[in-house]
Formats: C-alpha cells, sequence, structure tokens
C-alpha cells in the first residue's frame, strides 16, 4: 500500500470528487424518474430525456416540458440550506413550459422539512420516490434504480433476475455516459452552446426501453434460462395452433399451453430435464424439434393430468406416464441410454432428474419398438459414488439408493403402446 501523498491547502481543497459524484447522482436519478414514467404508462417512447438542459435534467414531450428537475447531493438536513436552490427552481421558465409544467426537487438525506415550496407563484415539490421516501443517499441510488427496474420487468412480465438486473443497469449507465460525452464533444468541438449541445442529444424514451428489455444469456443464471424455456415453449405451442383444423387438437393444445404456463420454477425444471434426460441439468436453450416431439406425443394422447405437477397419464397396471422429446432408435439408443446412467449415478450434481424418474414409471418417447425397460440397457454397476456412503448418513444413503433402483426400473414406451395403456 503506498503512503499518503502530501499536497499543498490550494490543491486539497480543490477536489472535483464531489461535483463528480454528484452529476453522476443525477444522472441515476434522472434514469430513475424515466422508468417510473414508463410504469406509470402515462407518456410514449417519443418523450426524451435531456440532462444539464434547463435545470439539472428535464422531460419533454414534443416541444413542450412535462417536468424540471433540480437535483442536490449535500450533506445538510436543514431545509433553510436549500433555500436559495429551490428559489432557482422556482424561477426556472422557458416558452416551452405550459400551465402543467411541474417542477421538483431532489435531495440526498432526510431534511427537517419536507413541505412544498411556493416562490414568485411557482410550486416546487419534493419528489417522492416508489418507496415514499422523499430522499436518497449517493450510495443507495443503484439499489433503487435496481429496485425500478424490477418493478418495469415485473409489470411487462419481462425475466427478472438479478444478473439480468445488472446487466440492464449498465446499459443504461451506458447510454446515459455515452449521450453526455457527445453533448460534451458537441460543446468543445462547435459553437454549440452547452444549451445546444445538450438540447441536439437527448436520451430518448425509446432507448431506455431498449436497454429494460434487452438480454444476454448467462449459462449460469437457471432462473432466467427457466424463464425463456417456458417463453418459447408457448411461441411453439402458438405456431402449432395455427396449423390445425380440428377443434378437438385444439382445445388439447390450449389445455397443454395453460398448464405449462401455470409451471413454477421447480416444474419448469422438472420439464426442461424430461424433454431430455441425457441433460444433466438446465444449461442451454432447446431446440425447436424438442418442443415439436413432446406437442406431437401429447396430441395423439388422451387428455392429461397436470394438478400441481407435469402434464401425466396414469395406468392401474403400468403406473405414472410423462412425456419425452428423446428419440431412441438406433446408434442414439445407447448414447442416451448411457449418459442417462451416468447422469443417475451422479447424484450431488443434480437430484432433479432422478426425482422425474423416480416418480414416474413410463416415459413416452419416439421408438421403433413398443417398449425396453431401462436397466435392460444400463451399465452393471451405477450406483452412488460406488456404493460410497461416506459422505451421506445411513438413512440418506438408503433413500437415495432406493430413488436409484426405482429410477432404474423405468420403462421406455412408445405413443401407440402408451395409448393402449393409459386411462
Amino acid at each position: 500500500m503506498q503512503g499518503k501523498v502530501t499536497v499543498s491547502s490550494k490543491i486539497s481543497k480543490s477536489s472535483a470528487v464531489a461535483s463528480w459524484s454528484g452529476f453522476i447522482y443525477q444522472g441515476k436519478v434522472a434514469l430513475y424518474q424515466v422508468i417510473k414514467l414508463l410504469i406509470e404508462g402515462r407518456l410514449s417512447s417519443a418523450c426524451e430525456l435531456k440532462v444539464e438542459h434547463l435545470d439539472d435534467f428535464a422531460i419533454f414531450e414534443g416541444s413542450t416540458v412535462l417536468f424540471v428537475h433540480q437535483v442536490k447531493s449535500t450533506q445538510s438536513t436543514y431545509r433553510s440550506s436549500y433555500i436559495k436552490a429551490l428559489n432557482q427552481a422556482a424561477d426556472v421558465t422557458s416558452p416551452h413550459f405550459n400551465n402543467g409544467t411541474q417542477r421538483f426537487f431532489h435531495v440526498s438525506v432526510e431534511l427537517d422539512d419536507f413541505s412544498v415550496h411556493n416562490h414568485n407563484g411557482n410550486v416546487v415539490k419534493f419528489f417522492e420516490y416508489h418507496n415514499k421516501k422523499l430522499y436518497v443517499p449517493p450510495d443507495g441510488m443503484d439499489c433503487i434504480l435496481k429496485e425500478i427496474i424490477a418493478i418495469y420487468l415485473m409489470k411487462n412480465s419481462l425475466c427478472n433476475t438479478p444478473d439480468l438486473i445488472q446487466y440492464k443497469l449498465d446499459m443504461l449507465n451506458a447510454l446515459l455516459a455515452n449521450k453526455v460525452n457527445f453533448a460534451h464533444a458537441l460543446n468543445q468541438r462547435s459553437k454549440l452552446t452547452q444549451y445546444e449541445s445538450t438540447d441536439t442529444t437527448p436520451i430518448v424514451f425509446s432507448e431506455v426501453v431498449h436497454c429494460l428489455k434487452a438480454e444476454v444469456l448467462n449459462f449460469n443464471d437457471k432462473k432466467h434460462l427457466l424463464f425463456r424455456f417456458k417463453n418459447k415453449f408457448i411461441q411453439v405451442i402458438d405456431t402449432f395452433a395455427e396449423y390445425l383444423d380440428s377443434e378437438e387438437e385444439l382445445v388439447h393444445l390450449s389445455l397443454c399451453k395453460k398448464a405449462i404456463v401455470s409451471l413454477n420454477d421447480i416444474l419448469l425444471e422438472r420439464l426442461y430435464l424430461s424433454l431430455d434426460p441425457s441433460n444433466l441439468c438446465v444449461e442451454g436453450e432447446l431446440d425447436n424439434n424438442t418442443f415439436h416431439r413432446y406437442l406431437n406425443i401429447i396430441n395423439g394422447l388422451p387428455t392429461f393430468m397436470s394438478v400441481n405437477n407435469l402434464p401425466h397419464y396414469t395406468s392401474v397396471k403400468y403406473g405414472k406416464y410423462i412425456p419425452s422429446s428423446i428419440e431412441l432408435n438406433g446408434i442414439s439408443k445407447h448414447v442416451v441410454i448411457n449418459a442417462l446412467d451416468d447422469h443417475i449415478s451422479d447424484l450431488r450434481r443434480n437430484t432433479t432428474l432422478l426425482d422425474v424418474l423416480f416418480e414416474f414409471d413410463n416415459l413416452i418417447v419416439a421408438i421403433s419398438e413398443t417398449e425396453f425397460k431401462f436397466g435392460e440397457y444400463s451399465k452393471r454397476k451405477s450406483t452412488h459414488n460406488g456404493d460410497c456412503k461416506d459422505d451421506v448418513n445411513n438413512n440418506e444413503f438408503i433413500r437415495l439408493k432406493n430413488k436409484i433402483t426405482k429410477a432404474k426400473d423405468i420403462r421406455f414406451v412408445s405413443s401407440e403402446k402408451a395409448k393402449g395403456e393409459i386411462s
């Protein structure tokens, strides 16, 4: 660690940290206000945010100023310290104002008085955030921005995970920085004034919406992958429906869509793995053919059951059936069986697949033969950690071993065979 650098009092008092921090703070406040307005749905995506404009920032609809904001990030908790700034906010005017233009004031600390400020016939209100607070400290601004982003995502039925929210926040910060830097460059390299440069480089609401809807596929973000999985499945079902002429088939397909929409994350993960049990975990997007094979099986069978579970069928003699999308013909049969055998052995990495194979007795798959059992093709020795039970207690080991035995007894059956067996 380097020693403390000694400087003169003149240099020590000329730090730009406060103004730099204040500018970053007001930019984040501006982004927050835009997202809040988008959630409220009162404004079109053509509205514009202009930073360092009439005041710290302003919101325009066409040529009309809807909102003008002043932001202060200082330490004083006394309202009296802000009177001059409040008067300035009240005095800001422009030909672009109308009777509906609203003035807001933002602070970073709790004041002794948050009442409305009146000056020269104009009203300035302290801005209220979604959590009903009238202030946000600088180090809390990212947190509250993430909260408002999450609210926007939920309102618009978009995937909402911590990784995605951080990604969208990074995009919004980059958008703001790029606009401000470009406006600064215009001011430095052309004859435009600071006001003119910011006036010509607004952030359009549609650009903010683009950031909020942007996604990056993180293969470690299981919740995001499952969200995409559900959405893609629903889209494929909707496409299937366009090509069905039978009313009965359409009703059947609509029931399938309703069942999948209602699945929680735990059941969605089970469905994902059941479509292709050679997958050890949720690790990527499945192709359309996987969904097509599943829907073809569903479409050729009687109505399934799905209350608090995956779509499935029952038989008095053979137990419970679940559709899958795997094809078990030729070489692929041995590849899938060997992969499945390895996965069942490696319980510590993912027990979800084991739970699926333990609960259901039959997988309905695409095969040329009528049926066969997993145990007929699996390796002779396939138990938990080679029968080593040092890492689990005896009761847990017995429970897992029983599940393995049950899973290795699962039966693969064709659609035609299953159709004749299920009730």
